[in-house]
């Protein structure tokens, strides 16, 4: 039968024959190649842009595993029933038994898969869940990647997509979150100011000899990680600039794609099927208006080529588009600075200043309105409850030169270039700072005051921040309560955050090997997505640090092997 699309024969100039085809290179996309050519099968796979990585070499590279081996080392138990428990209380009505089944069974065994057969290595820490008051919640389910040298990469160091420069310090130095800490502690302790300097030595040699420095940390790692992984299979062809076009079905299976390369149409034939890894749609304005709350600011860290056109190839294909998540998007606060050239450069709040002690956030009315320290998705979904389209960080003069706020850094670094273009407020009282941020002077007065009383009693009666071990944990305080501090040495600071998205996960509904079904449930044969182009497994929830990239690369595990056990056409 002549391979067809909608009905039209398919006469492309070039043929690739490979036994399956991904479409993108984010950790999901490499993970289904890499196990899949393990498993002896021929893999292309094409990314859209210049760049291998996908979102995921632009992310904190966290990875959430329940019941990973590094948990034991660091004396913590889990057992697939507590992490069924713990995401089943956090989705609520959103569980979807067969993929967190299938995430569940598979996730340790791919983690351990990927350490003994990759480039991949990873560590854990004794970070907690992100809604620790569930039952079934625990300390370290997320792993982190060991940080890289890019040196490894070769030519394909260049390739690699870059990481977001709002992540990194000196205009290039990649750290690891654990690290942030010596970096604010630089000036203030010994033992920082020695981890800061074996740091930053060999990155300033790096950039005087390479241009660049070459160590890869966080999603930058993994990615680069999973690059060199790919790299070294000489059974995966990774193609750049080579945006699909299309599926190729024939009959009732899925049996390649369409795509350019150079200027030309190309067609690579799948054997045994094909992978969307595409991401979400963030960079898609249209989706973005339809299914994101408050997505009119265009305020995303997702790269620019993430437009939804994985899910559009999915959904002609008969695929179901889940759009009924508690959330479509994973929210995180944001600031923006507006460059001289008129550019935004988008910060993300993920795990500092808002949590710590020494800050609070008022909304408009300039009230608190949230805990402080929860986590990004869940102080996200309060704004959008509140029609919050902005809240503001508040913080004193001796916060502010300790810790920095937002991109404005810690002393001795100046102030000045963020004071200048209004990223960063400044004023001698509190009632001049709630003018410049237009709130009711009374307000912010009487919100502060009330605040720094809390710090001092070591208690928060109105959100109980401190109360649970993730506020706590993250607040970094010394006083009676470790995520409170009194905000009394002006002059005072404010920093507006917005709602920003890290990426889209309204996606192609799949079933428990990664399949892409249609709304009856049916698999597509030959069709799987992997990542944010699949829905959420966590139905729109945010679980625990890494629940995006965890279930990427399971599913990514997952797809392969299944694809390894089908039975090829013909």
């Amino acid at each position: 039968m002549a391979n067809q699309n909608g009905g039209r024969a398919v006469q492309p100039n070039r043929i690739l024959e490979a036994d399956v085809v991904v479409i993108g290179s984010g950790a999901g996309g490499m993970t289904a190649a890499i196990v899949a050519a393990d498993a002896g099968l021929k893999v292309v796979v094409l990314e859209k842009t210049e760049y291998f990585g996908g979102t995921t070499a632009r992310s904190a590279g966290g990875i959430d595993i329940p019941c990973n081996h590094h948990m034991a080392e660091l004396g913590q138990t889990d057992t697939r029933a507590d992490a069924e428990l713990y995401l089943r209380s956090v989705a609520g009505n959103y569980y979807d038994e067969q993929v967190v089944g299938a995430f569940l069974d598979n996730a340790p065994e791919m983690l351990s898969y990927m350490e003994r057969r990759t480039e991949v290595k990873t560590d854990g820490m004794l970070f907690p869940d992100y809604e620790p008051w569930q039952p079934g919640a625990k300390l370290g389910r997320m792993v982190n990647p060991l940080p890289y040298d890019s040196r490894k990469l070769g030519k394909f160091s260049a390739k690699l997509r870059p990481p977001l420069n709002q992540l990194t310090i000196l205009k290039g130095l990649q750290i690891r979150t654990i690290e942030v800490g010596d970096f604010v502690d630089v000036l203030h302790t010994p033992k920082s100011f020695v981890q800061c300097v074996k740091l930053m030595a060999p990155y300033f040699y790096q950039k005087i000899r390479y241009g660049r420095g070459t160590r890869l940390a966080l999603g930058n790692a993994l990615a680069g990680r999973l690059l060199k992984s790919c790299l070294d299979r000489d059974n995966i062809r990774m193609i750049d600039l080579a945006p699909v076009q299309r599926l190729i079905r024939d009959g009732d299976r899925v049996t390649g794609v369409v795509f350019n390369r150079d200027g030309e149409e190309w067609s690579a034939v799948a054997h045994r099927g094909v992978v969307l890894a595409t991401g979400g749609f963030s960079a898609n304005g249209e989706m973005r208006a339809k299914y994101l709350t408050q997505a009119q600011d265009g305020l995303t860290l997702q790269p620019p080529g993430n437009d939804g056109d994985g899910i559009r190839m999915g959904v002609a294909e008969g695929g179901a588009f889940v759009t009924n998540n508690a959330a479509n998007g994973n929210w995180a606060p944001v600031s923006v600075m507006v460059e001289e050239d008129g550019s935004r450069v988008v910060y993300p709040h993920f795990v500092l200043d808002r949590h710590s002690a020494g800050t609070l956030t008022v909304g408009p009315d300039g009230k608190r309105f949230v805990n402080e320290g929860q986590n990004y998705q869940l102080f996200c979904n309060t704004m959008h409850a509140r029609e919050f389209d902005r809240c503001f960080i508040i913080a004193d003069h001796k916060f502010v030169r300790r810790s920095g706020l937002g991109m404005a850094p810690p002393s001795p670094m100046s102030l000045t270039p963020y004071l200048k273009r209004g990223y960063l407020l400044k004023a001698r009282t509190l009632a001049d700072l709630a003018r410049k941020i237009g709130v009711e002077p009374l307000a912010l007065t009487e919100t502060v005051e009330r605040f720094n009383e809390y710090a001092r009693v070591g208690t928060d009666p109105e959100f109980h921040r401190g109360d649970d071990i993730y506020s706590a944990a993250l607040g970094g305080g010394s006083g009676p309560n470790a995520a409170l501090s009194p905000i009394e040495s002006g002059p005072f600071y404010a920093l507006e955050m917005r709602p920003g998205d890290f990426g889209s996960v309204a996606g192609l509904k799949i079933n428990g090997h990664g399949q892409v079904v249609d709304p009856n449930g049916t698999a597509i044969v030959g069709l799987y997505a992997v990542g944010t182009t699949a829905n959420s497994i966590f139905g729109g929830t945010y679980p625990t640090g890494g629940a995006n990239i965890g279930p990427a690369m399971t599913f990514g595990y997952i797809a392969a092997k299944h694809l390894a056990d089908a039975r090829a056409p013909g």
